[in-house]
């Protein structure tokens, strides 16, 4: 160092904490808004009964298009995961009463769903028209709700609002 300059102790801190500050912008911009949202209510024709409705890619698009609030399964025939889910999702149908809609996989091609989830099966809460959360099978998060009744029925009860029996 050349006499009379300064040392600048502070220049390592302060690059460390424009690191730190900037990895945490990046998590609050990028992070999947878990919990942030409010439980929706879904429509009315879809509480008071206990069913499953499979549905089209062009019904999935119209019931966006009318900013419709459901849950939706994303449903592939033959697959041992897709089947427990379907079970535990018809389970909780019967015991909540409330509808929700299936989809196939094969049928989502021309509808926003890819844009969501990659891997099937998934469950999807749609809100107003848009999808507002969804389960992703690739996710370790979320495994857990692949494999436990109990935790994927506190996930929905998170995200949808179900009258007291």
């Amino acid at each position: 160092m050349k006499s009379g300059q300064k040392k600048h102790i502070w220049a390592p801190i302060s690059t460390i904490a424009g690191i730190v500050l900037a990895a945490l912008i990046m998590i609050l911009v990028f992070a999947r808004p878990f919990d942030s949202l409010t439980p929706i209510e879904l429509g009315p024709s879809n509480y008071g009964v206990s069913e499953a409705i499979d549905i089209s890619a062009e019904q999935y698009n119209t019931m966006l298009s009318e900013k419709q609030s459901f849950v939706l399964m994303v449903d592939n025939p033959g697959c041992i995961t897709t089947a427990k889910m379907r079970e535990m999702l018809s389970s909780f149908s019967d015991n909540l009463k409330f509808r929700y809609y299936r989809i196939y996989w094969q049928d989502t091609v021309n509808t926003n769903i890819r844009e969501y989830i990659k891997y099937f099966p998934s469950i999807l809460i749609v809100s107003s028209g848009k999808v507002a959360e969804a389960l992703h099978a690739d996710s370790d998060t979320d495994a857990k709700y692949y494999n436990n009744a109990e935790d994927l029925e506190k996930w929905l009860k998170t995200y949808v609002i179900f009258p007291k029996n």
